[in-house]
């Protein structure tokens, strides 16, 4: 019986090694083997600006994951690959259709036509009018009605009587009920020491005394009560007021804080990193273009002349003052990304006490608030 479990026990524990194992080199693969991307584009000088060649292809494994999209005469394409097996083919079919072939007949191979079914004859029947129409009687049945004269005596109906007999006829009801059965009339009116003894004695002393029709509308009374509107109004913009300007001093001193400052300064030097890490490392052709102010080439000319620091003067531009405008050219455009870079620059965030000192001022912030809004 232990053998058995020793057995099973070292099954299991083989089948959690190689999965970890498994884990392992996907997460070794996923940080040290890098993203590859390559960009193409080119273009003849004297086709329009729509002519545009251009591809891309992102690559990952070495080659054996790859998504390509592709532009030619304005129409886009797009592959999928996962070790040379096209995916996109075998998910979504080729978009090839066949075009439909019409039947063909055995004798002469063409397609037979329908029949056309022959075209009754009409019949037209003459009329001269109304009087023209033969009269139709109507058809006697078996069935007519017999007047109640003809009938059997013993299928005539009983006659109703006239009279109904005293004792089936219901009783009449008293005209006038006796005196002891009668209501007590009600009085119409209560005399006014009654009336406020019905009322309880809280109503009686909250009930407030009317005021007459001329001070409701008197214009004192309305002024004054313009003025307590404005009043509330002022208030509550004060009250606003002074909450915007707690924040705003609030943020003032979070942001100018020394640890904050060091804290941006460690993201913006991070961020600067990844970018100079996602650009491409090569690039290479040529590209020529020109314009009919020559001026405007010039101009153009000095500004692509700043980017040699990236491609290494490996792209040659041949700019032309012919006063013609024209571009064409052939780029090509190469780089990589590494999951390492993006792990160790998100470490070196989250271990930094300056970050730490930042999110936990924002979560007390953010605790004060809702403490604030639940009084």
């Amino acid at each position: 019986m232990l053998h058995i479990l020793w057995m099973i026990l070292r099954i299991l524990l083989i089948i959690i090694g190689i999965l970890l194992g498994l884990l392992v080199v996907l997460l070794l693969l996923l940080l040290f083997c890098p993203v590859r991307y390559r960009l193409h584009a080119s273009k003849e000088e004297e086709a329009a600006l729509t002519d545009v060649r251009a591809d891309a292809r992102v690559s990952w494994l070495f080659g054996g994951a790859a998504v390509g999209v592709s532009y030619l005469e304005k129409n886009i394409g797009l592959s999928v690959r996962l070790f040379g097996i096209p995916l996109d083919k075998l998910l979504f079919g080729s978009k090839e259709e066949k075009p439909q072939e019409a039947p063909e007949t055995e004798e002469n191979g063409m397609p037979e036509e329908p029949a056309a079914e022959p075209e009754s004859e009409a019949v037209t029947i003459p009329v001269s009018g109304p009087a023209a129409l033969p009269e139709i009687e109507p058809e006697k049945t078996d069935e007519d009605p017999v007047p109640a004269e003809i009938l059997p005596d013993e299928k005539k109906p009983e006659a109703l009587p006239d009279v109904i007999p005293a004792e089936e006829k219901p009783e009449a009801l008293p005209e006038v009920l006796p005196e002891e059965e009668k209501p007590e009339a009600l009085p119409e009116t209560l005399p006014a020491e009654e009336e406020k003894a019905t009322l309880p004695a809280e109503e009686s002393d909250v009930l407030p005394a009317e005021e007459p029709e001329a001070a409701k509308g008197s214009p004192i009374r309305k002024i004054r009560s313009v003025f307590l509107t404005l009043r509330n109004k002022l208030q509550d913009i004060r009250e606003k007021v002074r909450t915007v300007t707690t924040q705003v001093s609030w943020w003032k001193r979070f942001v100018f804080h020394e640890k904050t400052l060091a804290a941006i300064r460690l993201v913006l030097r991070e961020a600067k990193g990844l970018v100079r890490h996602v650009l491409p490392t090569r690039m290479y052709g040529d590209l020529a273009f020109g314009f009919e102010d020559p001026s405007l080439t010039g101009r153009l000319t000095g500004l692509l002349a700043m980017t040699i620091p990236f491609h290494k003067n490996k792209v040659a531009v041949r700019p032309s003052f012919e006063c013609r405008s024209f571009v064409g050219g052939d780029v090509t455009v190469k780089g990589r990304i590494y999951g390492a870079a993006f792990a160790a620059a998100a470490i070196r965030i989250l271990i930094n006490r300056n970050i730490h000192f930042v999110i936990r001022k924002i979560r007390n912030r953010n605790k004060q608030e809702k403490i604030h809004k639940e009084e």
